[in-house]
């Protein structure tokens, strides 16, 4: 799981590279092999939890960013809120000062929808 987020990381970065650079279809290209990445991750998922906890998160993603009208937003959210997850996912430390994104990715990441239930917060 960790290298696939890494990847995914990875793949939001170029996406990001390619806004910096005003080459928009460097940057659709990317967030859609980054949506397909992260889709790609409840492949990696050892139980019905993680499993879970992956999915409400990509539906989230992709639900927020479908919403956003300007890409920056979209960039911006992607790095922070998949930052979040990984960090919940792998119960790493959260930081006191978090943004609200990382911390929707990182409580979705450690607790799923079982603290939010079925339709988020």
């Amino acid at each position: 799981m960790e290298e696939a987020l890494e990847d995914l990381h990875g793949l939001i970065w170029e996406a990001a590279r390619g806004f910096k650079s005003d080459c928009l279809i460097t940057t659709r290209a990317y967030l859609a092999l980054a949506e397909k990445a992260a889709r790609r991750l409840s492949d990696h998922a050892v139980d019905e939890d993680e499993e879970k906890r992956v999915r409400a998160a990509c539906d989230f993603s992709e639900r927020f960013c479908r919403r956003q009208k300007k890409w920056e937003v979209v960039l911006s959210f992607l790095v922070k809120f998949w930052s979040g997850f990984e960090d919940g996912f792998f119960e790493r430390t959260h930081p006191i000062d978090a943004a609200k994104h990382y911390e929707l990715g990182y409580e979705l990441g450690r607790y799923g929808l079982n603290k939010w239930g079925r339709h988020g917060r």
